[in-house]
């Protein structure tokens, strides 16, 4: 009886037809016509677009070109090229003759004085 009983739950909600009710009204059964519907209820008449259409893709347009230019100039920031930058300086600090003081990084570009005063 057990056995039975879970069956009888189980086969309760096929046995009924579909209904929506939306909240209110009475409950109408739901029909299917997907075997005669058209996808989004296109037709092959030529579509009307609508006034945000235009502006809306235009706008996206120029996002993703933004996007494109800001991502295609930015600076190199990875690791490996800070590595190979930090390692060309240092040879030429060595090779110039300057003692290599760790923790200290030789590839950033400090100003002169006279840059100060050209800029200035």
């Amino acid at each position: 009886t057990g056995k039975q009983n879970m069956f009888r739950i189980a086969a309760r909600p096929l046995a009924r037809p579909l209904q929506r009710r939306f909240g209110s009204g009475e409950a109408q059964e739901w029909v299917s016509n997907s075997k005669t519907g058209r996808l989004f209820q296109r037709t092959d008449a030529k579509r009307e677009r609508e006034g945000w259409e235009v502006i809306y893709w235009g706008g996206m347009g120029l996002a993703a070109l933004a996007g494109f230019c800001g991502y295609y100039f930015s600076p190199d920031s990875t690791v490996s090229s800070w590595a190979r930058r930090e390692a060309r300086a240092r040879r030429r600090a060595i090779e110039g003759g300057e003692e290599i003081e760790y923790g200290r990084q030789y590839s950033i570009v400090v100003p002169d004085e006279d840059f100060d005063k050209v800029a200035g």
